[in-house]
């Protein structure tokens, strides 16, 4: 996941392992409730497309739209589309960021 840098806001990247069982996808970096900690889940449609929506407690203030301090509750919103091995997709609102993925064997 990459998102640019906006106005004061720092660019970040993340990278995350994610598991898709039954359909769902999963995701989560870090340690539950603890700033920096975030969890993606979504539903994966029949046709490959998903809403992904992520929840989480902010780190780093400078990376964060706004700079809320450490410890704030944070929400993200992506729509994506998987095909074969790979789902690319874009945050909904905020700030313009993207994600790549690529099914490992």
């Amino acid at each position: 996941m990459d998102c640019p840098a906006v106005g004061s806001t720092q660019s970040y990247t993340m990278t995350m392992p994610a598991q898709v069982t039954g359909g769902v996808l999963r995701a989560e970096l870090g340690v539950p409730n603890v700033p920096g900690w975030t969890r993606f889940e979504g539903r994966i449609s029949p046709n490959g497309s998903a809403d992904i929506i992520g929840t989480g407690i902010t780190g780093t203030s400078s990376t964060t739209v706004g700079q809320p301090p450490p410890g704030s509750a944070a929400s993200y919103h992506y729509v994506a589309q998987f095909d074969g091995n790979r789902a690319t997709g874009q945050r909904v609102g905020q700030r313009p960021c993207s994600l790549d993925a690529i099914k490992m064997q």
